[in-house]
């Protein structure tokens, strides 16, 4: 019989007792009274800073607000807002980096801003937010 198995007696105990003393590196303990709490794979907090992004979500064909359109800036980890009734959105405590904002409602195509472009490289080029700019004025048609 050999004994390199997958299945073998020896080897499953050998990894049960590997896995026995182990000491994970992942975690870190919470003081609770009496009790220690051990937590694992928390979640880093969302970046923050100073800068704001303020603008309109407006129809393409009429240059109307578009009231409740969902917006939103994608891998930032922020909520996404609703446009008010005469289309505005306000993002702030805006982390220093690239950003770029998504807009979608239903009976609407769905827009980006900056636009893409022609090419696959200009398709892709995001706006790049320094510390405590605050960018006003942003328009995006859908």
């Amino acid at each position: 019989m050999p004994t390199s198995r997958i299945g073998c007696p020896a080897s499953l105990a050998f990894l049960f007792v590997l896995t026995l003393f182990a000491t994970p590196t992942a975690q870190t303990a919470v003081p609770s009274g009496n009790l220690q709490i051990v937590t694992r794979d928390r979640v880093p907090p969302p970046r923050t800073g100073t800068g704001s992004i303020k603008g309109r979500v407006v129809d393409g064909i009429t240059g109307g607000p578009v009231a409740r359109a969902r917006v939103m800036l994608p891998g930032s980890g922020r909520a996404t807002v609703l446009s008010d009734g005469s289309g505005a959105f306000t993002f702030s405590n805006l982390p220093p980096g690239p950003a770029t904002i998504s807009v979608d409602k239903s009976t609407y195509l769905n827009s980006r801003y900056p636009a893409g472009g022609r090419t696959i490289r200009s398709n892709m080029r995001p706006l790049m937010l320094a510390d405590g700019q605050a960018l006003d004025g942003v328009r995006i048609t859908i």
